[in-house]
């Protein structure tokens, strides 16, 4: 810390235990400071022991300097009986000025720990970079995962999608918050970063509230339907600004996923475009140069050629021939099999020192042996892991691509694969995955898409991995069956919600309509509360966020039963998609609960119709 950066203003403007210290630690300063130089001023000469001196005698003692004693005596303890209730007047007052001033400061420490290497607030000792998976500003991110399949042993990278932190106090309370940071989510990237309740982590309860605080201050206000509408044009620009209200964060949510089929097509379709005319351009440039199969011979025009500059010329069409050879042909590469290659690289080293004259010296001969044995030995090894890890030459399907692929390198000939016609084909078989991907989306219902943005993540295997761009792990080949249970939910299929929230009975037996649904309705909107019960036999355990943490409520009088609450996601009109219409709602400014009724009815209809295909599932539109 600089003298200029120091907080000299404070010294004079607080009275707190900082500033009592540093002033006792300046007055020791000086008191030393002073007997050190009394003391090296002081007469050298030899003085008799202080036990040995003669002291007064008892009339001077019990005369003026016992009045001297008593005096001194009696001004410091009115010192003491005038600060001690001055310092006590302001206790009070004085502790709540503590309070305030940690509290203002857990937020900033909070960021700290919050923060990651991009951040102006990190701190390499400190930081838990929360911010590389959940984002910079809490908008959600993605953490880096690996999916072995369970199947064929082949590891995937994979993107685990982190929620968005910014609103993550409108789905659970902040001590659930805190309960979650502190012992993670097992099943996935999320670890433990505290001690206490069990966790493994390397913080303790004051950093785990500290991150707490700041996650608090960083939440979106919730905002309106009117908000929300101008939030979702905004993700829709050609140029996406982020939302700036809860509400409209969740309707881009919701947009996003409900467009991307067709955005994909429109991708996939252009790079097979761009591929196809790359490939046509190098085949005319091929062509118009008259590019040959043998770069000698190209060599040889080139160096035969009399005139210098259509020499120059030569040469570079030579190079310019043998980059497209590249990108047009499949060419053997040189450098393969690794292994037989040094093999015979080495047996030719020691045939030519053994028959050199004058013939090499024993320790040369006895270094090229040991070459040629090393290299003997390992083409043996990785001839032995080739078959043992189950490779193929394309190294394809293996439990080890990776490993594989070294190892087909070093026994057998590689080729360069033509970089044009590969493009093409990884740009056909996107485009075919994007036409199959849209074809499966069509006519995908409110609720299968509102389930698929707000409760797939926890009741349904390995959503928080998929990525539907991902050709080569299609999502049958990945997911498990919509809500049949993922990382933390229980199961929503095979009748489980009609179970759970089964229709209720009057005194004379009679089935209140709709009542199940009703009940349904509260648990989705007020979330699981640790230990309290919930439908039929259901005990809470925190683990599911409210949508509302506010009470439900019915409407008797509509055509149909309907649910009002403030879901975290947009408003919507009877039969219109949440994600395209937003009027204010004139009934007290409630948000419309159609949204929630769309996600009751595809868990209690709509799901055990469901495949983990994600295709679009057919469904009543009222059900028990």
């Amino acid at each position: 810390m600089t003298l200029a950066a120091f907080p000299w203003k404070r010294l004079f403007t607080h009275f707190d235990v900082w500033t009592v210290l540093f002033w006792i630690n300046v007055a020791i300063v000086i008191v030393l400071i002073t007997t050190l130089r009394v003391s090296l001023r002081r007469d050298k000469a030899e003085r008799v022991p202080a036990n040995l001196d003669p002291f007064l005698d008892d009339e001077a003692l019990e005369g003026p300097h016992l009045e001297r004693v008593l005096g001194w005596a009696l001004f410091f303890f009115a010192i003491f009986a005038v600060t001690l209730p001055l310092y006590w007047l302001r206790e009070a007052s004085r502790g709540k000025a503590t309070v305030s001033y940690f509290e203002e400061n857990a937020i900033k420490r909070g960021e700290v720990l919050f923060s990651n290497s991009s951040m102006p607030n990190f701190d390499a000792a400190l930081s838990l970079q929360c911010a590389n998976c959940h984002g910079a500003k809490g908008t959600g991110g993605f953490a880096p995962y690996t999916y072995t399949d369970p199947n064929t042993g082949v590891a995937h990278s994979a993107q685990w999608k982190a929620p968005a932190l910014n609103t993550v106090l409108y789905r659970f309370s902040p001590s659930e918050v805190n309960t979650i940071i502190t012992l993670g989510r097992p099943g996935s990237p999320m670890v433990s970063w505290g001690v206490d309740q069990g966790g493994t982590g390397p913080k303790n309860a004051q950093s785990i509230n500290d991150l707490v605080s700041f996650l608090i201050s960083i939440q979106l206000p919730p905002g309106d339907a009117k908000t929300a509408a101008a939030d979702l044009k905004g993700c829709q620009a050609a140029e996406p600004v982020e939302a700036k209200t809860a509400l409209g964060q969740a309707a881009c949510a919701q947009d996003a996923w409900k467009s991307q089929p067709a955005q994909q097509r429109k991708k996939a379709d252009e790079d097979l475009a761009t591929a196809k005319k790359t490939l046509a351009d190098d085949q005319a440039q091929y062509q118009k140069l008259g590019c040959r199969t043998s770069f000698e011979l190209d060599d040889a025009a080139a160096k035969n050629e009399p005139d210098a500059k259509k020499q120059t010329q030569a040469f570079a069409d030579r190079d310019e021939c043998r980059l497209l050879r590249l990108k047009l042909e499949q060419l053997d590469d040189p450098a393969t099999p690794v292994g037989p290659q040094a093999v015979k690289g080495a047996q030719d080293h020691l045939a030519a020192l053994k028959a050199a004259t004058p013939v090499a010296g024993p320790d040369e001969i006895a270094a090229a042996q040991k070459t040629l044995d090393d290299a003997t030995a390992a083409l043996k090894l990785d001839t032995e892991d080739y078959g043992k890890k189950g490779c193929r030459n394309n190294a394809k399907h293996a439990a080890d691509d990776a490993a594989c692929a070294r190892l087909a390198r070093a026994l057998f000939k590689q080729k360069f694969v033509a970089t044009d016609l590969e493009a093409v084909t990884i740009a056909q078989a996107n485009a075919n995955w994007a036409k199959t991907w849209q074809d499966r989306r069509a006519n995908v219902s409110d609720g299968q898409i509102l389930f698929e943005t707000n409760c797939a993540r926890c009741h349904t295997k390995n959503w928080s991995i998929f990525d539907p761009t991902k050709a080569d792990l299609k999502p049958e080949d990945l997911l498990g069956q919509p809500g049949n249970g993922g990382s933390i939910g229980f199961n929503l299929s095979g009748g489980a919600m009609q179970q759970r929230f089964p229709n209720s009975r009057g005194a004379t037996g009679e089935i209140t309509p709709n009542s199940g649904q009703l009940t349904h309705a509260q648990f989705v909107n007020n979330g699981s509360v640790v230990a309290q019960l919930y439908g039929a036999g259901g005990r809470g355990s925190g683990m599911m966020p409210g949508q509302c943490n506010t009470l439900v409520k019915s409407d008797a009088s509509a055509p149909k039963l309907r649910y009002y609450g403030c879901m975290l996601s947009s408003a919507s009109q009877a039969q219109k998609p949440p994600w395209s219409n937003f009027t204010d709602n004139p009934g007290g400014g409630e948000i419309d609960g159609a949204m929630i009724e769309q996600i009751i009815e595809f868990e209690r209809c709509g799901l055990d119709r469901a495949k983990n295909d994600l295709k679009a599932v057919d469904y009543p539109s009222t059900c028990n």
